[in-house]
């Protein structure tokens, strides 16, 4: 089974400094580990990505951890109410293997 579409759990607040916490599970060949691609935003910025290859045998591990840097001067996602978004979208694009594999929609 080949999936191409991108599962996105978001934690966002509103606003041109807005914080953001992203978690997006890229598709992949059945046999290929999953990709958990993350960002964190804080304050408008993001560039905090880091990408993971599960197989789903995490159990009881941290996957990614944030920790607070602000006594440093980076900016960290405390000070506004968020909301929970979901979505699904075609990432074919970029996200299974560079682009190289195309849906299926048939």
């Amino acid at each position: 089974m080949l999936l191409n579409v991108m599962l996105i759990l978001q934690l966002s607040s509103k606003g041109s400094t807005w914080d953001e916490i992203d978690f997006e599970f890229l598709g992949n060949l059945s046999s290929d580990p999953y990709i958990l691609h993350t960002n964190v935003f804080s304050q408008g910025k993001g560039n905090r990505e880091q990408q993971f290859y599960l197989r789903f045998s995490v159990d009881g591990t941290p996957i990614r951890e944030f920790r607070n840097s602000k006594s440093i001067g980076v900016p960290f996602p405390k000070n506004q109410p968020m909301r929970i978004y979901s979505s699904l979208w075609n990432a074919e694009d970029w996200a299974t293997r560079g682009g190289l594999v195309k849906t299926d929609w048939t």
